[in-house]
């Protein structure tokens, strides 16, 4: 019986968050694109361990979900972005920084679409920059 009760939850969940957000929808992805981890990479309220990952972008404008999947399929979560900007020119990446000593997922640059979609905000005070390590952009390859 707890069960059934968890999957019309779950089921009726899922039904008001596709009605609340049609782009989910819908079949044709915003973008697409692969990613590899050599560390686990915090992104939202989810750890995700090394490895490599699939991304799709649910649309090129807000509300835009990010579903993040491990090539295995053992696992799946789905972020909101928080904010959207322009996108720097050049090539699709994942901006991931050290903070509190967890490699957190910053941003999502696409310049396929236009955008960048920020998932964390990072300390903009000076005497709390030094809490922000090693930087790095990582090659997101577009399907």
């Amino acid at each position: 019986m707890k069960y059934a009760s968890l999957s019309l939850k779950v089921a009726v969940a899922a039904l008001f968050v596709v009605c609340l957000f049609p782009t989910l929808a819908s079949a044709q992805a915003a973008f697409q694109g692969s990613v590899h981890f050599s560390n686990q990479v915090r992104w939202g309220q989810a750890t995700l361990p090394a490895g490599d990952y699939t991304i799709t972008i649910s649309s090129g404008h807000t509300p835009s979900f990010a579903t993040i999947r491990s090539l295995d399929g053992r696992l799946s979560i789905m972020v909101l972005a928080g904010a959207f900007g322009d996108a720097t020119p050049g090539h699709a990446s994942l901006l991931v920084a050290r903070f509190h000593n967890e490699r957190v997922a910053v941003s999502l640059n696409l310049p396929q679409l236009g955008r960048s979609f920020r998932y964390a905000e990072l300390p903009t005070q000076p005497r709390d920059r030094s809490l922000v390590a090693n930087p790095e952009s990582l090659p997101v390859v577009a399907k």
